[in-house]
This record gives C-alpha cells, sequence and structure tokens, in this order.
C-alpha cells in the first residue's frame, strides 16, 4: 500500500512545473498556496510510483483509468475543494454510464491541466461550485457540446489547441477571460444563465455564436477576431460590450437582440459587418468605432440613444436606423 503523498510540487515562479514558459502567466490563486508560495499535491502516489495517477507521465498510465481517478475523487472527497493542479491527462473521455457528475461540497480545480488527447464532456452534467481550468492546455479537440455546467466554469488564460465545440452548453456563468482559441471554435445555442466574460481572448480560427444567448452582461472587450464570426440571432439579456475588439475577418449580428446596453466603442472591423434587423432596446454606442469595409445597419431598431461621434465608417447607409 502506498504511503505519503505525491511528490509533485507546482511553484508559480518556476514554469516548467506547470509546463508553460517565461513568458507565460500563472493562474493558480494565491490562497490555493501553502506558507512558502508553492502548491503541493496531496493525493497519495500510485503504488511502486512516488507520483499519483494525476501526475505521472501521460506514457507510464492509461488514460480511462485517470479519467476513473478523477471521477472517483470527485465522488469521494468530500472535505472542501478537489485540487489537481497541474494533473495530465492524454485522452480525456467521460464513460457513458459516468456522464453525471456531482460534487456537495466545494469546486474542483484543474488549473494548468494539460489533456494531449482528445477531450469529451459532451452530453454530461456537472453540479458544483466551480469548475476551474485556469491556463488549462487543450492540445487536441475539445467538446462540452450539449452539457449542463451547473456551475462557475472558469477558464481563464486556457489554450485551446484545435477545433473546440461549447455548443447547446447550458452554463451557470463562464469566464473565458484571455483564452487563445487556436483553432475553429463554436458556442452555437449556448447558454449562459448569468455573466460571461471573453475579455482580451484570442479567436485565430472561424468562431461561432449563432443562437447564443446570455441571460446576464456579455464582455468582449479588447477580443481579437482573425477570422469571421457569426452572432446571428445571439440574445444578450443584460449589458454587452464589444468595446475595443478587433474583427479581422467578417462579423454577423444580423437578427441579433440587446436588452441592455449595447457598446461597440473603438471596436474594429477590417472586413464587412453586418447589424441587419438588430434590436437595441437600450442605447447603443458606436463611438469611435472603425470599419473598412461595408457596413450594414439595414432595419435596426434603437430603442435608447444611439452614436456613432468620432466612427469611421466606409460604406454605410443609416437610413435603416430606427
Amino acid at each position: 500500500m502506498s504511503t505519503g503523498t505525491c511528490t509533485y510540487v507546482l511553484d508559480p515562479d518556476d514554469p516548467e512545473t506547470w509546463d508553460g514558459t517565461e513568458d507565460d502567466t500563472c493562474y493558480v490563486q494565491e490562497r490555493k498556496l501553502t506558507a512558502d508560495g508553492v502548491w503541493r499535491c496531496p493525493h497519495e502516489p500510485r503504488q511502486g510510483e512516488k507520483r499519483c495517477p494525476f501526475h505521472l507521465p501521460v506514457e507510464r498510465k492509461s488514460d480511462g483509468a485517470v479519467v476513473d481517478a478523477f471521477l472517483d475523487a470527485v465522488a469521494n472527497t468530500s472535505n472542501g475543494d478537489l485540487e489537481l493542479l497541474g494533473a495530465r491527462f492524454g485522452a480525456f473521455e467521460l464513460p457513458a454510464d459516468r456522464r453525471s457528475v456531482e460534487r456537495t461540497v466545494g469546486g474542483i480545480d484543474l488549473s494548468h491541466a494539460t489533456f494531449a488527447g482528445p477531450f469529451d464532456w459532451s452530453n454530461a452534467s456537472l453540479d458544483a461550485e466551480y469548475l476551474y481550468l485556469l491556463g488549462a492546455r487543450f492540445d487536441a479537440a475539445a467538446t462540452f457540446s450539449d452539457s449542463e455546467l451547473e456551475t462557475h466554469a472558469g477558464f481563464l488564460g486556457a489554450t485551446f489547441g484545435s477545433r473546440t465545440r461549447f455548443d447547446g452548453v447550458l452554463a451557470r456563468e463562464a469566464d473565458f477571460r484571455s483564452v487563445r482559441f487556436d483553432r475553429e471554435v463554436s458556442f452555437e445555442g449556448a447558454r449562459i444563465e448569468g455573466r460571461t466574460s471573453f475579455e482580451r481572448s484570442k479567436f485565430t480560427g472561424l468562431a461561432s455564436f449563432e443562437d447564443v444567448r446570455v441571460d446576464g452582461g456579455a464582455d468582449f472587450r479588447g477580443a481579437t477576431f482573425t477570422d469571421a464570426v457569426d452572432f446571428h440571432n445571439g440574445r444578450f439579456g443584460g449589458e454587452a460590450t464589444f468595446a475595443s475588439a478587433r474583427f479581422g475577418g467578417g462579423a454577423d449580428f444580423s437578427d441579433a437582440e440587446f436588452d441592455g446596453d449595447a457598446t461597440f466603442v473603438r471596436t474594429e472591423f477590417n472586413s464587412d459587418v453586418t447589424f441587419e434587423s438588430v434590436r437595441f432596446r437600450r442605447d447603443a454606442d458606436f463611438t469611435g468605432m472603425k470599419a473598412t469595409g461595408d457596413a450594414v445597419f439595414t432595419d435596426v431598431v434603437v430603442d435608447g440613444e444611439r452614436s456613432f461621434q468620432f466612427a469611421e465608417i466606409g460604406d454605410i447607409d443609416r437610413s435603416g436606423i430606427r
């Protein structure tokens, strides 16, 4: 029987301990650290090893066995948060008979975890105080499609290296600040019951938010979209801001509805953008917006105040705004 605890130590000041580089940011919360400023794994090592199943190299363990160990830890660790910082996974797929994940006390912290193989949390449910994947790295395709996340889902600083899907996901609230989406990503039909933020996130491939619904505020300040992005038929229940966001490809907001104030202050559209048949139920602020391609504002309704002060827009017809 194994004795003691896993020897893995995550040191925020030593990027090698969390698979980072000197230029990367460590997102581990300070409250998780010991008095000497590090995080020490509390889990038992595997028989005959110095490290637990979560921190052994991927090539020295079974992908399925590690997923089972994760689900067992979620179910059996009832004293506070489940902390698996810096965990290393290969392929991660929830078994068909274990797609309902519930934690009665605390949250699940997978900050700076790495997923070397495909990640599949689709058609599943999670009930926990929070799910942290802060600074996590997904090297292969990742999907949360059609899942119910009754939790605060935190992806601050995460990197998605391949195709990513959150289609049809239902989440209490979600934090995607400073996330890198290196390939195409889809949030089609997703619903966020509270707030969500994509502040300073980078989208390299195609991005789709078609039919998305955000009941709380939506923050896209400083986000960068290199390719085309689709917000067609999106619903924003609270304040929505795209201030200082940059769109390199086409942007489609047609048929979207904004129930709160909508802000496009200093937003840059470097290709065509359409706001056809958009409904702004409060103020719409386009102050300082720049658009170098065609800008379509046909059948737009603004119930509150609107401003295009200092806007630099090429070919635009505002006659369709009322």
